[in-house]
Protein backbone atom coordinates (compact mmCIF):
# COMPACT_ATOMS: atom_id res chain seq x y z
CA UNK A 1 0.00 0.00 0.00
CA UNK A 2 0.64 3.78 -0.46
CA UNK A 3 1.82 5.51 2.76
CA UNK A 4 2.33 9.02 4.05
CA UNK A 5 3.13 10.08 7.40
CA UNK A 6 2.07 13.29 9.42
CA UNK A 7 4.69 14.40 12.20
CA UNK A 8 3.03 16.76 14.30
CA UNK A 9 5.09 19.59 16.47
CA UNK A 10 4.33 18.04 20.13
CA UNK A 11 7.77 19.63 20.84
CA UNK A 12 9.11 16.35 23.59
CA UNK A 13 6.18 14.46 22.65
CA UNK A 14 4.94 12.28 20.46
CA UNK A 15 1.96 13.11 17.92
CA UNK A 16 2.18 11.03 14.60
CA UNK A 17 -0.81 10.11 11.96
CA UNK A 18 0.00 6.60 9.28
CA UNK A 19 -1.99 6.79 6.29
CA UNK A 20 -3.22 4.50 3.98
CA UNK A 21 -3.75 5.90 1.13
CA UNK A 22 -4.97 3.26 -1.33
CA UNK A 23 -8.21 2.77 1.21
CA UNK A 24 -7.82 6.37 3.18
CA UNK A 25 -7.51 4.93 6.30
CA UNK A 26 -5.29 6.60 8.95
CA UNK A 27 -3.66 5.27 12.26
CA UNK A 28 -2.93 8.14 14.78
CA UNK A 29 0.27 6.90 16.88
CA UNK A 30 0.13 8.33 20.42
CA UNK A 31 -0.70 12.09 20.84
CA UNK A 32 1.12 13.40 24.19
CA UNK A 33 3.27 16.49 24.94
CA UNK A 34 6.05 15.93 28.16
CA UNK A 35 5.13 18.26 31.19
CA UNK A 36 9.06 19.32 31.23
CA UNK A 37 8.43 20.38 27.29
CA UNK A 38 9.53 23.63 26.81
CA UNK A 39 6.34 25.54 24.31
CA UNK A 40 7.04 29.37 25.09
CA UNK A 41 8.98 30.07 21.94
CA UNK A 42 5.97 29.75 19.86
CA UNK A 43 2.53 28.89 22.44
CA UNK A 44 1.57 30.22 26.36
CA UNK A 45 1.06 26.90 27.64
CA UNK A 46 1.00 23.34 26.67
CA UNK A 47 -2.74 23.08 26.58
CA UNK A 48 -2.56 25.64 23.66
CA UNK A 49 -0.32 23.52 22.00
CA UNK A 50 -2.73 20.81 22.37
CA UNK A 51 -5.80 22.11 21.50
CA UNK A 52 -4.41 23.44 18.27
CA UNK A 53 -3.45 19.54 17.49
CA UNK A 54 -6.68 18.36 18.59
CA UNK A 55 -8.54 20.54 16.19
CA UNK A 56 -6.59 19.80 13.61
CA UNK A 57 -6.99 15.92 14.25
CA UNK A 58 -11.08 16.53 14.55
CA UNK A 59 -10.97 18.94 11.59
CA UNK A 60 -9.23 16.51 8.78
CA UNK A 61 -9.54 13.06 10.06
CA UNK A 62 -13.51 12.75 11.22
CA UNK A 63 -14.11 10.38 8.49
CA UNK A 64 -15.19 7.31 10.04
CA UNK A 65 -11.70 5.56 8.93
CA UNK A 66 -9.08 6.81 11.71
CA UNK A 67 -7.85 4.11 14.43
CA UNK A 68 -5.81 5.63 17.70
CA UNK A 69 -2.47 3.29 18.76
CA UNK A 70 -1.25 4.20 22.60
CA UNK A 71 2.17 2.59 22.66
CA UNK A 72 2.23 2.92 26.36
CA UNK A 73 0.64 4.92 28.89
CA UNK A 74 3.21 7.85 29.61
CA UNK A 75 2.20 11.42 29.65
CA UNK A 76 4.32 12.68 26.77
CA UNK A 77 2.36 9.82 24.62
CA UNK A 78 -1.28 10.35 25.99
CA UNK A 79 -1.42 13.69 27.64
CA UNK A 80 -3.00 15.05 24.28
CA UNK A 81 -5.57 12.57 24.58
CA UNK A 82 -6.57 12.93 28.06
CA UNK A 83 -6.98 16.75 27.37
CA UNK A 84 -9.35 16.00 24.20
CA UNK A 85 -11.26 13.71 26.46
CA UNK A 86 -11.66 15.89 29.43
CA UNK A 87 -12.70 18.98 27.37
CA UNK A 88 -16.32 17.35 26.71
CA UNK A 89 -16.65 18.86 23.37
CA UNK A 90 -18.63 16.86 20.91
CA UNK A 91 -16.00 16.88 18.18
CA UNK A 92 -13.82 14.61 20.02
CA UNK A 93 -16.42 12.17 20.58
CA UNK A 94 -16.19 8.75 18.66
CA UNK A 95 -13.27 10.32 16.76
CA UNK A 96 -11.14 6.51 16.65
CA UNK A 97 -12.92 3.80 14.74
CA UNK A 98 -10.40 1.14 16.79
CA UNK A 99 -8.25 2.20 19.87
CA UNK A 100 -5.35 -0.59 20.45
CA UNK A 101 -3.59 -0.14 23.57
CA UNK A 102 -1.24 -3.33 24.98
CA UNK A 103 -2.16 -6.50 26.73
CA UNK A 104 -0.99 -5.68 30.46
CA UNK A 105 -4.39 -6.45 32.42
CA UNK A 106 -3.67 -9.82 33.21
CA UNK A 107 -0.72 -8.89 34.89
CA UNK A 108 -1.42 -6.57 38.04
CA UNK A 109 2.56 -6.00 38.80
CA UNK A 110 2.81 -4.01 36.15
CA UNK A 111 -0.56 -2.23 36.46
CA UNK A 112 1.34 -1.42 39.93
CA UNK A 113 4.86 -0.07 38.48
CA UNK A 114 2.48 2.61 36.36
CA UNK A 115 0.55 3.12 39.45
CA UNK A 116 3.71 3.98 41.87
CA UNK A 117 5.39 5.99 38.91
CA UNK A 118 2.54 7.98 38.15
CA UNK A 119 2.66 8.59 42.29
CA UNK A 120 6.32 8.88 42.61
CA UNK A 121 6.04 11.88 39.43
CA UNK A 122 3.16 13.57 41.48
CA UNK A 123 4.99 13.87 44.41
CA UNK A 124 8.32 14.89 43.01
CA UNK A 125 6.87 17.49 40.54
CA UNK A 126 5.66 19.10 43.67
CA UNK A 127 8.78 19.00 45.70
CA UNK A 128 10.37 21.30 42.59
CA UNK A 129 7.28 22.88 42.20
CA UNK A 130 7.47 21.98 37.94
CA UNK A 131 3.93 22.09 36.49
CA UNK A 132 2.37 18.77 35.55
CA UNK A 133 -1.19 17.91 34.36
CA UNK A 134 -2.99 15.08 35.31
CA UNK A 135 -2.79 12.34 32.31
CA UNK A 136 -2.91 8.97 34.36
CA UNK A 137 -3.75 5.61 34.52
CA UNK A 138 -7.15 6.79 35.52
CA UNK A 139 -7.31 9.15 33.29
CA UNK A 140 -6.72 6.66 30.14
CA UNK A 141 -9.45 3.97 31.55
CA UNK A 142 -11.91 6.83 31.82
CA UNK A 143 -11.16 7.68 28.07
CA UNK A 144 -11.49 4.00 27.27
CA UNK A 145 -14.61 3.92 29.01
CA UNK A 146 -16.68 6.38 26.58
CA UNK A 147 -15.14 4.12 23.60
CA UNK A 148 -15.14 0.75 24.95
CA UNK A 149 -16.62 -0.66 22.00
CA UNK A 150 -13.23 0.11 20.08
CA UNK A 151 -11.02 -1.00 21.83
CA UNK A 152 -8.34 -3.88 21.13
CA UNK A 153 -5.82 -5.39 23.02
CA UNK A 154 -1.80 -5.74 21.23
CA UNK A 155 1.14 -8.60 22.32
CA UNK A 156 3.40 -10.20 20.30
CA UNK A 157 2.31 -11.41 17.29
CA UNK A 158 -1.51 -9.84 17.00
CA UNK A 159 -2.16 -8.38 13.59
CA UNK A 160 -4.31 -5.10 12.93
CA UNK A 161 -5.83 -2.88 11.26
CA UNK A 162 -7.07 -5.54 9.10
CA UNK A 163 -4.19 -7.35 8.75
CA UNK A 164 -1.90 -4.89 7.67
CA UNK A 165 0.50 -4.11 10.66
CA UNK A 166 1.76 -6.79 13.15
CA UNK A 167 2.91 -6.31 16.93
CA UNK A 168 6.65 -7.03 17.75
CA UNK A 169 6.33 -6.26 21.12
CA UNK A 170 5.54 -6.64 24.03
CA UNK A 171 5.33 -10.30 24.88
CA UNK A 172 3.27 -12.12 27.01
CA UNK A 173 5.13 -11.88 30.22
CA UNK A 174 4.73 -14.20 33.74
CA UNK A 175 3.50 -12.55 36.87
CA UNK A 176 6.65 -11.12 38.27
CA UNK A 177 6.90 -8.56 41.46
CA UNK A 178 9.55 -5.74 39.97
CA UNK A 179 7.88 -3.30 42.55
CA UNK A 180 8.69 -5.06 46.02
CA UNK A 181 12.79 -3.73 45.56
CA UNK A 182 11.41 0.06 45.00
CA UNK A 183 9.26 0.22 47.88
CA UNK A 184 11.71 -1.14 50.19
CA UNK A 185 14.39 1.59 48.81
CA UNK A 186 11.83 3.98 49.63
CA UNK A 187 11.20 3.21 53.09
CA UNK A 188 7.28 3.21 52.50
CA UNK A 189 5.06 1.67 55.55
CA UNK A 190 4.83 -1.94 55.51
CA UNK A 191 1.24 -2.14 54.37
CA UNK A 192 1.90 -0.03 51.26
CA UNK A 193 2.43 -2.49 48.86
CA UNK A 194 -0.21 -4.55 49.99
CA UNK A 195 -3.09 -1.48 49.18
CA UNK A 196 -0.30 -0.90 46.05
CA UNK A 197 -1.59 -4.40 44.98
CA UNK A 198 -5.14 -4.87 45.98
CA UNK A 199 -5.41 -1.64 43.90
CA UNK A 200 -3.94 -2.54 40.95
CA UNK A 201 -5.69 -6.20 41.22
CA UNK A 202 -9.09 -4.40 41.09
CA UNK A 203 -8.24 -1.86 37.92
CA UNK A 204 -7.53 -5.57 36.36
CA UNK A 205 -10.59 -6.80 36.78
CA UNK A 206 -12.46 -4.26 35.78
CA UNK A 207 -10.42 -3.87 32.59
CA UNK A 208 -10.93 -7.48 31.60
CA UNK A 209 -14.21 -8.73 32.93
CA UNK A 210 -16.27 -4.86 32.54
CA UNK A 211 -14.55 -2.24 30.52
CA UNK A 212 -13.54 -5.34 28.20
CA UNK A 213 -16.30 -7.67 28.61
CA UNK A 214 -14.36 -11.03 29.14
CA UNK A 215 -16.49 -12.46 31.29
CA UNK A 216 -14.22 -15.06 34.24
CA UNK A 217 -11.00 -13.50 32.93
CA UNK A 218 -10.34 -12.79 36.42
CA UNK A 219 -11.66 -13.58 39.66
CA UNK A 220 -10.95 -11.64 42.69
CA UNK A 221 -12.65 -12.16 46.26
CA UNK A 222 -11.66 -9.07 49.41
CA UNK A 223 -11.90 -10.24 52.87
CA UNK A 224 -15.63 -10.52 53.23
CA UNK A 225 -15.85 -13.36 50.72
CA UNK A 226 -17.85 -10.73 48.26
CA UNK A 227 -17.23 -11.27 44.55
CA UNK A 228 -15.71 -7.58 43.02
CA UNK A 229 -18.08 -6.17 39.91
CA UNK A 230 -20.57 -8.45 40.01
CA UNK A 231 -24.20 -7.37 38.46
CA UNK A 232 -24.83 -3.64 37.16
CA UNK A 233 -22.50 -0.91 38.13
CA UNK A 234 -21.66 2.65 37.13
CA UNK A 235 -18.79 2.26 35.01
CA UNK A 236 -17.75 6.56 36.08
CA UNK A 237 -18.48 5.58 39.46
CA UNK A 238 -16.14 2.60 39.82
CA UNK A 239 -13.32 4.99 38.46
CA UNK A 240 -13.84 7.06 40.89
CA UNK A 241 -13.68 4.96 43.49
CA UNK A 242 -10.55 3.48 42.54
CA UNK A 243 -8.95 7.07 42.58
CA UNK A 244 -9.95 7.47 46.08
CA UNK A 245 -7.45 4.92 46.53
CA UNK A 246 -4.92 6.24 44.63
CA UNK A 247 -5.36 10.01 46.36
CA UNK A 248 -4.75 7.01 49.80
CA UNK A 249 -1.46 6.45 48.47
CA UNK A 250 -0.48 9.82 47.55
CA UNK A 251 -1.04 10.52 51.03
CA UNK A 252 0.74 7.60 52.64
CA UNK A 253 3.92 8.57 50.14
CA UNK A 254 3.43 12.40 51.19
CA UNK A 255 3.72 11.34 55.16
CA UNK A 256 7.07 9.59 54.68
CA UNK A 257 8.26 11.55 51.91
CA UNK A 258 11.14 12.84 54.63
CA UNK A 259 12.32 9.09 55.19
CA UNK A 260 12.93 8.39 51.34
CA UNK A 261 16.60 7.47 51.85
CA UNK A 262 17.41 7.40 47.87
CA UNK A 263 16.89 10.12 45.52
CA UNK A 264 13.59 9.57 44.68
CA UNK A 265 14.65 10.29 41.09
CA UNK A 266 16.78 7.27 40.91
CA UNK A 267 13.29 4.93 41.72
CA UNK A 268 10.98 6.91 38.95
CA UNK A 269 13.58 5.94 36.47
CA UNK A 270 13.52 2.16 37.35
CA UNK A 271 9.76 2.36 37.05
CA UNK A 272 10.17 4.13 34.04
CA UNK A 273 12.40 1.48 32.17
CA UNK A 274 9.59 -0.76 33.72
CA UNK A 275 6.84 -0.04 32.24
CA UNK A 276 8.91 0.99 28.72
CA UNK A 277 9.01 -2.94 29.04
CA UNK A 278 5.48 -2.92 27.90
CA UNK A 279 5.52 -0.68 24.95
CA UNK A 280 3.87 -1.58 21.66
CA UNK A 281 6.16 -1.78 18.29
CA UNK A 282 5.15 -2.79 15.45
CA UNK A 283 5.53 -3.07 11.64
CA UNK A 284 3.68 -3.37 8.42
CA UNK A 285 3.07 -7.16 8.39
CA UNK A 286 3.69 -7.85 3.99
CA UNK A 287 7.07 -6.74 3.25
CA UNK A 288 7.36 -4.07 0.73
CA UNK A 289 8.39 -1.15 -0.61
CA UNK A 290 7.27 1.16 2.20
CA UNK A 291 7.91 -0.74 5.33
CA UNK A 292 7.40 1.02 8.46
CA UNK A 293 9.37 0.71 11.82
CA UNK A 294 7.07 2.35 14.92
CA UNK A 295 8.95 1.89 17.90
CA UNK A 296 7.59 4.38 21.21
CA UNK A 297 9.79 4.34 24.13
CA UNK A 298 11.22 1.04 23.49
CA UNK A 299 14.22 0.20 25.34
CA UNK A 300 17.28 -1.03 24.32
CA UNK A 301 17.38 -4.59 25.39
CA UNK A 302 14.19 -5.10 24.28
CA UNK A 303 14.95 -3.80 20.82
CA UNK A 304 18.12 -6.36 20.60
CA UNK A 305 15.41 -9.01 21.59
CA UNK A 306 13.01 -8.10 18.53
CA UNK A 307 16.16 -7.45 16.19
CA UNK A 308 17.28 -11.19 16.91
CA UNK A 309 14.24 -12.58 16.77
CA UNK A 310 13.20 -16.02 14.55
CA UNK A 311 10.03 -16.41 14.81
CA UNK A 312 8.60 -12.47 14.04
CA UNK A 313 11.65 -11.35 11.82
CA UNK A 314 12.13 -7.52 11.01
CA UNK A 315 12.09 -6.63 7.87
CA UNK A 316 15.43 -6.09 6.33
CA UNK A 317 15.02 -2.53 5.04
CA UNK A 318 12.58 0.24 6.12
CA UNK A 319 11.14 3.37 4.12
CA UNK A 320 10.30 4.66 7.68
CA UNK A 321 11.67 4.58 10.92
CA UNK A 322 10.28 6.18 14.30
CA UNK A 323 12.79 6.56 16.40
CA UNK A 324 12.84 5.71 20.12
CA UNK A 325 12.34 7.52 22.90
CA UNK A 326 13.11 11.19 21.62
CA UNK A 327 16.40 10.00 20.04
CA UNK A 328 18.20 9.99 23.59
CA UNK A 329 21.37 8.54 23.80
CA UNK A 330 20.14 6.24 26.88
CA UNK A 331 17.58 4.44 24.49
CA UNK A 332 19.99 4.59 21.56
CA UNK A 333 19.91 1.74 19.02
CA UNK A 334 21.77 1.44 15.37
CA UNK A 335 19.08 1.07 12.72
CA UNK A 336 21.85 1.38 10.17
CA UNK A 337 21.85 -2.15 9.27
CA UNK A 338 17.87 -1.63 7.90
CA UNK A 339 18.91 1.36 5.15
CA UNK A 340 16.24 3.44 6.63
CA UNK A 341 15.32 6.15 3.76
CA UNK A 342 13.54 8.52 6.68
CA UNK A 343 13.96 8.65 10.35
CA UNK A 344 11.30 10.57 12.55
CA UNK A 345 12.80 11.99 15.41
CA UNK A 346 10.22 13.81 18.51
CA UNK A 347 12.30 16.09 19.92
CA UNK A 348 12.32 19.68 21.59
CA UNK A 349 13.85 21.52 24.48
CA UNK A 350 12.89 20.65 27.79
CA UNK A 351 12.76 23.33 30.95
CA UNK A 352 15.07 21.45 33.24
CA UNK A 353 18.30 22.35 34.13
CA UNK A 354 19.10 18.26 33.18
CA UNK A 355 18.36 18.90 29.53
CA UNK A 356 21.20 17.11 28.24
CA UNK A 357 20.50 13.81 28.64
CA UNK A 358 17.18 14.91 26.50
CA UNK A 359 19.29 15.56 23.35
CA UNK A 360 19.30 13.75 20.27
CA UNK A 361 22.29 11.55 20.51
CA UNK A 362 25.12 12.07 17.92
CA UNK A 363 24.56 8.04 16.94
CA UNK A 364 21.27 8.63 15.24
CA UNK A 365 23.34 11.81 13.08
CA UNK A 366 25.32 9.37 11.54
CA UNK A 367 22.42 7.68 9.83
CA UNK A 368 22.72 8.09 5.84
CA UNK A 369 18.89 8.45 6.18
CA UNK A 370 16.10 11.97 5.66
CA UNK A 371 16.09 12.85 8.99
CA UNK A 372 12.55 14.87 10.33
CA UNK A 373 12.66 16.07 13.78
CA UNK A 374 10.62 18.08 15.45
CA UNK A 375 12.54 20.75 16.30
CA UNK A 376 16.44 21.30 16.39
CA UNK A 377 16.74 22.93 19.50
CA UNK A 378 17.82 20.36 21.67
CA UNK A 379 20.47 18.01 19.82
CA UNK A 380 23.70 17.18 19.93
CA UNK A 381 24.47 16.73 16.40
CA UNK A 382 26.51 19.76 15.16
CA UNK A 383 28.73 22.90 16.70
CA UNK A 384 25.31 25.24 16.37
CA UNK A 385 24.05 24.07 19.55
CA UNK A 386 20.90 25.74 19.08
CA UNK A 387 18.94 26.71 22.24
CA UNK A 388 16.26 28.13 20.72
CA UNK A 389 13.10 26.71 18.20
CA UNK A 390 13.66 27.46 14.85
CA UNK A 391 12.83 26.34 11.27
CA UNK A 392 16.21 25.86 9.86
CA UNK A 393 18.35 23.08 10.91
CA UNK A 394 22.41 23.68 10.11
CA UNK A 395 22.67 20.35 8.93
CA UNK A 396 20.01 21.01 6.01
CA UNK A 397 17.78 18.24 8.17
CA UNK A 398 13.80 18.64 8.14
CA UNK A 399 12.03 20.49 10.76
CA UNK A 400 8.14 20.65 11.72
CA UNK A 401 8.92 23.63 13.42
CA UNK A 402 7.51 26.13 13.01
CA UNK A 403 4.38 24.64 11.19
CA UNK A 404 1.96 22.10 13.08
CA UNK A 405 3.09 18.82 11.37
CA UNK A 406 4.54 18.00 8.19
CA UNK A 407 4.43 14.88 5.82
CA UNK A 408 6.67 12.68 4.37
Amino acid sequence: MSKEIEVYNAYFGDCIMLKERDDNSNLLVDFGVHFFSDVSSKYGKRKDLMNEIADDISRRYSNGNTSLLITHFHEDHISGLIYMHKSGQSKYKGLFKNIYIANIWNNPFVVASNILEELLLEIEMKKCELPRTTANLFDLLDFLCDNVSSVMLLSKGVTFENGKYITLWPVDGTHENHISGIIQDLKLPSDFEGKLLALSEIVCIYVTRELLRKENFYEYIDENNNEYFNGEFDSKQRIEDMRIVYESLLDDIYINVGEMEQDMSVQIRKLNELNHEYNIVFQNKVCGDENVLFTGDIEEPHMKEIATATDIKLHRQFKYIKIPHHGTLRHYFDYSKYAPQNVIITNGKVNIKSAASYRICVGYGTLNAIHLCTNSNNCCNCSASCTTATSICALGRRLVYSNLYETI
